[in-house]
């Protein structure tokens, strides 16, 4: 994958943006936790897995991993990685 962290942080940017979730909602960590409802979870994983063509397996679907826009995005590049 020749994606970088913060490329990989700007594209979910743009995907929640998309979903109608500012930035500046996001608090100073970036965290995910408060800002999305379940559904615009799952759509960000789904979308994530579609534009990287990465697949989020169980052991990544854990709480530390969506800590962050930052974490998320390290998840994302480490799992390209992995399918490299």
């Amino acid at each position: 994958m020749a994606n970088d962290t913060q490329s990989v942080m700007a594209s979910i940017l743009a995907m929640l943006e998309g979903m109608g979730v500012s930035p500046d909602e996001l608090d100073a960590s970036g965290s995910l936790d408060m800002t999305l409802n379940s559904l615009q979870f799952v759509t960000l994983l789904v979308d994530i897995e579609n534009q990287f063509g990465i697949e989020f397996a169980d052991d990544v679907l854990v709480d530390g991993s969506f800590a962050s826009v930052q974490t998320l995005a390290e998840v994302v590049v480490a799992l390209g990685n992995r399918d490299s």
